[in-house]
C-alpha cells in the first residue's frame, strides 16, 4: 500500500499529531528499506552460489 494512503487512514483512526505521523512514516519507511536489503542479500547470495563460492 502507498505510504500516504496509510498515513491518511491511520490519522483518521487516532488523533493526528506531528510525532504520531512521523512515527507512522518512519515505520513504513523501515518496511521498505528491509525489502531492499533483503533483495540485495538474495542477489549477492545467488551470485556467490553461481560463481562457485558455495563449494568447499
Amino acid at each position: 500500500m502507498p505510504t500516504l494512503f496509510l498515513i491518511i487512514l491511520l490519522s483518521s483512526v487516532v488523533q493526528p499529531g506531528f510525532w504520531w505521523l512521523l512515527a507512522i512514516h518512519r515505520s513504513l519507511w523501515l518496511v521498505t528499506l528491509v525489502g531492499v536489503v533483503r533483495a540485495e542479500f538474495l542477489r549477492t547470495r545467488n551470485y556467490g552460489l553461481c560463481s562457485g563460492g558455495g563449494r568447499r
